[in-house]
């Protein structure tokens, strides 16, 4: 499994599907490995490194959301001690979200040597800015749904490290599964989370390449902020602005995001409805 980049303090492995990450922190009297994914050897790799960094301390898991390819390796961490939103403790598309994982599998006649489960929850965040336990307060959890209704990030302080799971992408623009606003507020958050701690120089998203400096991270939110508003705007007039399709090609020229991009309007219109209604 490629690894991406790797210091002293993290490891952040690449899967061959998606780009997607997992990274591995060894944080002294413990270690945390988040969305651990996606085809088994990957998972497997992994595990054994998270084993042998562990080395007998405490390993804690922290799922950034419920999207399936992030919950596909929770089962090969049992022993493991599960950190995740309380709203991704108690959503109610747990059995929709298995199945994605099984018909994966089923499609491509894979098998795995750990169970298919939905993350059980033991340390749950209900806050921004809660620490991971009271003796490591320089480990903070911030809630951040738009993309998804349940989803986290996490502020390693004192490493100036920010796990960010689907959000500030370098390949990919917002995937707005959930909310507009609120993935604009999420955006707007992490930004006052850099500006208020100058230690942070890393950014490691979801998917694609980890922002290396406070300058790329600002500049990646900026850049999904304005994609947001020509969303909106295509969203209401049902017209694509002119510079959209070029905006999109920015983040990658793969011809599949304009599929994602079709679907973000379809979203965020049904979305704009049900806020009108509501009203």
């Amino acid at each position: 499994m490629k690894i991406q980049f790797k210091n002293d303090i993290v490891t952040v492995f690449e899967s061959a599907l998606y780009r997607t990450t997992s990274t591995v922190a060894d944080l002294g009297d413990l270690v945390i490995v988040t969305d651990p994914n996606w085809l088994p050897a990957e998972v497997g790799t992994i595990r054994d490194h998270v084993n042998r960094t562990a080395g007998g301390r405490p390993v804690y898991l922290f799922i950034t959301h419920s999207d399936y390819d992030h919950i596909i390796g929770c089962g090969a961490f049992q022993d493991a001690v599960v950190v995740a939103s309380d709203a991704l403790s108690t959503n109610n598309n747990k059995a929709d979200i298995l199945a994605e994982v099984l018909n994966f599998d089923h499609s491509f006649y894979i098998t795995r040597d750990y169970p298919i489960k939905y993350p059980e929850v033991d340390i749950k965040i209900v806050k921004d800015g809660q620490s991971l336990r009271s003796d490591r307060p320089d480990l903070q959890f911030f809630l951040a749904s738009g993309h998804t209704e349940d989803g986290a990030i996490l502020l390693l302080r004192d490493q100036g490290i920010i796990l960010a799971g689907d959000y500030l992408s370098n390949i990919e623009f917002p995937f707005v599964y959930f909310h507009l606003d609120q993935y604009r507020s999420t955006l707007l958050k992490i930004k006052e989370i850099v500006l208020s701690n100058k230690s942070v120089r890393l950014l490691i998203p979801g998917h694609g390449d980890m922002a290396k400096s406070r300058a790329e991270i600002f500049e990646r939110i900026s850049k999904d902020l304005i994609y947001l508003d020509l969303l909106e705007m295509e969203a209401v007039t049902s017209k694509m602005p002119t510079d959209t399709a070029n905006f999109i090609e920015s983040y990658s020229s793969n011809p599949s995001l304009l599929a994602e991009h079709v679907k973000n309007v379809t979203n965020v219109k049904q979305m704009l409805r049900k806020d009108l209604s509501d009203i």
